[in-house]
Formats: structure tokens, sequence, C-alpha cells
């Protein structure tokens, strides 16, 4: 059960000695005393956006150290978020303590809502809030995103950046024209660099049987032919392309419909595949 005191009607609840030792230990553990202890904090629309913004920032921050990383990485990540924090012009304490004002309210007006024994507590401490906060947070209380949706898409940014830092920055049209064909032994390399020996030796003789030497031809202007060999057999297959970001989509000339896939071209090397899973190409 959540408990809401204001301070300001402790002294008419308690008196003496004794009262001050409890008061003093309500002030400490209540966080919705401790905000009515001082000056409420008032939070306006710009503030709300900020501190959401904050609140994605730190979620990235601390996922990204649950990992345990290294000393360089570990200072990097807290510079990111003090960088964060600057760019905001606001401070770490700043932070704090309008996270914990909205999250204050945010439990008064869910247990508001709910009532019961809460709601006459989650009143007192609405009233005791700046009144452009309790506004604030009713309007938006729908943008404030949970601490688990917070760290999912923490992961989720985390991965997209793993998966580019993999597959390399997205070329354009000029980077991208002529032929590349398929490096086998480097798509073997990528693909199977967190296996252990044996698994690896076994699913790379698995891979260069059964995979087609493919060539892609880029140009000219949106053109592009990709030409397979497989057990004998050639194959060729024309049609346009296009570049979106880190993605290529391909439209052959007896289909309707796009295909895509993800670009990258990592040291002189084209890859094209889906998110952390991409075919190695040399141009020739």
């Amino acid at each position: 059960m959540t408990t809401y005191i204001a301070a300001s009607h402790l002294p008419k609840l308690l008196k003496g000695t004794l009262a001050a030792i409890v008061v003093a230990a309500l002030l400490l553990s209540c966080p919705h005393a401790a905000m009515a202890q001082d000056q409420p904090v008032k939070v306006t629309e710009a503030d709300f956006k900020t501190l959401e913004q904050l609140r994605s920032a730190d979620a990235l921050a601390r996922y990204k150290l649950m990992f345990r990383p290294d000393d360089q990485k570990k200072a990097a990540i807290k510079a990111q978020w003090a960088e964060a924090l600057k760019t905001a012009d606001w401070t770490e304490q700043q932070y704090n303590d309008t996270n914990s004002a909205v999250r204050d309210i945010i439990s008064a007006l869910k247990d508001l809502d709910k009532g019961g024994d809460d709601a006459e507590s989650a009143k007192q401490t609405l009233a005791a809030a700046d009144k452009t906060t309790v506004e604030t947070v009713k309007a938006h209380l729908k943008e404030h995103l949970s601490d688990t949706e917070l760290m999912q898409k923490a992961a989720a940014q985390v991965r997209e950046e793993a998966d580019a830092e993999l597959r390399g920055p997205a070329p354009d049209a000029q980077a991208l024209a002529g032929q590349w064909a398929i490096d086998i032994d480097a798509t073997i390399e990528l693909l199977l660099k967190d296996f252990d020996a044996a698994t690896k030796e076994k699913l790379a003789k698995q891979m260069r049987d059964q995979t087609p030497k493919a060539t892609y031809t880029f140009g000219p202007d949106d053109h592009f032919s990709v030409t397979t060999e497989q057990n004998g057999a050639t194959r060729t297959e024309e049609g346009t392309y296009r570049l979106e970001g880190a993605k290529i989509f391909f439209k052959s000339k007896n289909s309707k419909q796009e295909q895509s896939l993800s670009i990258g071209i990592r040291d002189g090397q084209l890859r094209m595949g889906v998110m952390g899973a991409y075919s190695v190409f040399k141009k020739t």
C-alpha cells in the first residue's frame, strides 16, 4: 500500500521529541512527503518533453552498463549521458527532482483513479504539488513510458547500433555502381564469428556447398542485374533498385513487388542481408 503524507500536516498529528524523530524518518522514507517538504517542482510542457528525452537517454545508458563494459566503454557511456544533460541544459539533480515529481503525481493519479484506502492521501499529494505540474502530467500521461518500455526501447536501439556497426555506412548510388561478387570466405567468417571452432568448421562446409555464387551489377542509373550459379545452372535476373537510408529495394522486371535488404559498405566490402546476418561482396 502506498502512503501519502503531506509534510505540512505532520506537526498537527505528532508532537514532542519522539514525534520529531518519527517525522524525520517519514520524510526520508516517503517520496511524496519529500516532494512537499521543499518548493514543489514545476513542470511545464517543454519540461515534460525534455524529461522524456532524458529518461530515454538514461535508460539507454543503464542498459549498456548492464553488460559490464570495460573502463573505456563505460567512460564513453557516461560521457554520452553527460552530453544529453548538457544538450538539455539540465543538471542531474534537476533531472532527478523532475523525474521524481512526475512519478509521484502519476502514482497519485493512479491511486485516485482506483479509489479505496489510498484515494484520500492521493488527493493530499496532488493538492501539495505544483498545479502546473499536475495539469502537465494529466495532459501527457499516455506519453510517459514505463521503465519496462524504456528498457525495451533501449534494447532495440542497442541492437540497431550494433547492426549498423556490422553492416557499415549506407552507400549512395555512386559508391554502389559496378559489379560485386560474393566473397564466400568473408561471408562465412562474418556469419560464424561467434561460433566455436568445431561448429564453425562444420557449418562452413555446409555453407560452401549450398551457397550459390552470386554477382550483382548496379548501373547504369537505377538498373541492376544479379547472376547466380549453382550446380552447373546459371540464372540472371534484372530490374531496378532504389536506396532509402540503409535499405535497398529491388524490383525485378517480372515482379510487381519490391524486395528489400539492409545494405552497407564496410572496409571496401558490400554487405547485404537482414539484421545480424549479412552476405559479403567484393568489387570485381
